[in-house]
């Protein structure tokens, strides 16, 4: 489940943002409510926080001043800091219990402090709502009976606009009224939904690659460990292994794909780390289902990349896909940087990948608009996209001119569909170079599941991507792993006829591969 933190200054309607967002059908877990919530009487933090206040916050009912707690904890920034100590941690547990019990592709979490007590890690996407400061003042003053001094002494405690801002993924401005408002909300939910679709909590996702048969029993645990690799000096990333080989010369107008590497006889198993590594996978496999049915000549082989071609296009419909590339591209190329001076590094294999990394970001910066945009206007596949919704919908009853096209010559089919895929060769080269380094950042290491589990911490110092289990090809198991970006588990699943799964109880040997670049 893609998580969308929701964050603003005192006043700026975070709530009513909110609200509009459930109206919609979306999820939305609120950290204030959760917070008045733990400091009733018999909750978990009431007990820590009149221990540390002492009982003049308290009310005749015993019940916390909420007010005089706010007064006394915006005078004095240590005092405050005491009292998040104390929250913030319950009230993540609580989130996070909440977020488990959600099937939608996203939710919304509403963290007025977000950027101030550094839970940016907890979500994939960032809200900021945001409000001239003179319109926070006078909102909030109405709203809430406080004077203005007190609006301001909360201010002082909060990030400024500017700071906030520079967090976000997406801005909503609400200095306006609410059609206005209501409308960037409309548009963001369409953009946020297709990003967080099919992605459901704890969820195995999987990219499994079928090779050939494997030998007749498991390899032991020591053919199947390979050394990890050294840790390079001044660098918390590891350079791809054929950046060592002097024979490796990568052309960066090369747009053919790069395979994963795997060896003969093994399957593997992917879990991204976040949401744009996810959406690269998925791009990497619509670019494959394509290629394959350009292999063939009948016309059910260019039907299927007709349909490729127009899946390409549903999801280059996202406004954010092309900064998420440039994004990656530049990150990458900052971290290669690192290794212009590391002994044993290849130069000229360094020096092609960071010319391909340039005039990748070059390419993206020179795209006016949405990726494949002028395909949008192409009437003959706007049809067929029209069409596709409907069962049976683009055979020749209702798409004559399909039809015709279909009985062309299939050479002619596929100059006509390369010509379309050419729209999105450079998004094809950007997904394929980044997927590759990424995966070849980490030397798989041998390792053990006991009873069918496995569960590893990873190193917050690191920037940790995406997680590869590798097993012999030919068992009836698969690993289902699901986690974030501090910790993961793999659960061995045995699956019998195609029913219900169920967890091994026996020692499982594999290979993992933590890749961080």
């Amino acid at each position: 489940m893609l998580r969308v933190g929701l964050t603003g200054g005192i006043g700026c309607g975070k709530s009513i943002t909110a609200e509009y967002f459930i109206s919609l059908g979306v999820p939305a877990i609120d950290a204030d409510e959760i917070s008045r919530y733990l400091v009733e009487p018999d909750k978990p933090a009431y007990g820590q926080v009149v221990k540390l206040f002492g009982r003049e916050i308290l009310r005749d009912n015993n019940e916390i001043d909420r007010t005089k707690l706010r007064t006394i904890i915006f005078d004095d920034a240590r005092q405050r800091v005491k009292l998040e100590s104390i929250l913030h941690p319950l009230i993540r547990e609580e989130m996070e219990r909440r977020i488990i019990e959600l099937d939608y592709p996203y939710v919304i979490l509403m963290i007025p402090l977000l950027v101030e007590t550094g839970q940016i890690d907890m979500v994939d996407k960032i809200i900021v709502v945001d409000l001239p400061e003179h319109l926070q003042i006078q909102r909030t003053a109405g709203r809430d009976e406080m004077t203005v001094a007190e609006v301001e002494s909360v201010l002082r405690a909060q990030a400024d606009s500017q700071t906030r801002k520079a967090t976000a993924d997406y801005i909503i401005d609400n200095s306006q009224d609410l059609e206005y408002l209501y409308k960037q909300i409309e548009a963001l939910h369409e953009s946020l939904f297709d990003l967080g679709i099919n992605q459901q909590t704890d969820t195995l996702t999987a990219v499994a690659r079928e090779l050939p048969k494997p030998p007749a029993r498991p390899p032991s645990n020591e053919s199947a460990s390979l050394p990890p690799k050294k840790p390079v000096p001044r660098s918390e990333v590891v350079m791809p292994a054929s950046a060592t080989k002097k024979n490796v010369v990568m052309n960066a107008n090369n747009t053919n794909e790069r395979e994963p590497k795997a060896a003969t006889g093994e399957v593997i198993y992917e879990l991204p780390l976040n949401e744009r590594i996810r959406s690269f996978i998925r791009l990497e496999n619509l670019f494959k289902e394509i290629e394959h049915s350009l292999k063939g000549d009948n016309v059910w082989d260019s039907r299927s990349a007709v349909h490729g071609v127009i899946t390409l296009l549903n999801v280059f419909a996202r406004p954010d896909l092309k900064n998420d590339l440039l994004k990656e591209v530049e990150r990458i190329n900052v971290k290669l940087n690192a290794f212009t001076e590391v002994s044993g590094v290849d130069e000229g294999y360094l020096q092609n990948v960071q010319n391909e990394l340039a005039q990748l970001t070059k390419g993206f910066y020179g795209i006016d608009g949405q990726l494949g945009g002028r395909l949008k206007h192409n009437e003959f596949l706007a049809s067929i996209k029209q069409r596709e919704t409907i069962p049976g919908g683009t055979f020749s009853v209702d798409l004559p001119y399909y039809g015709y096209w279909l009985s062309k010559d299939a050479e002619e089919r596929k100059e006509n569909i390369l010509q379309w895929l050419s729209e999105f060769d450079l998004v094809k080269r950007a997904v394929n170079l980044i997927m590759e380094l990424i995966r070849e950042s980490a030397t798989p290491i041998s390792e053990i599941a006991y009873a069918g589990y496995y569960q590893k911490t990873l190193d917050t110092n690191q920037s940790y991507q995406l997680v590869r289990v590798i097993l012999p090809n030919g068992y009836h198991y698969y690993p289902e792993i699901s986690g974030g970006r501090h910790r993961f588990t793999a659960r061995f699943l045995h699956a019998i006829d195609f029913g219900k799964p169920t967890q091994l109880d026996q020692t499982i040997n594999f290979r993992l591969a933590c890749c961080s670049l």
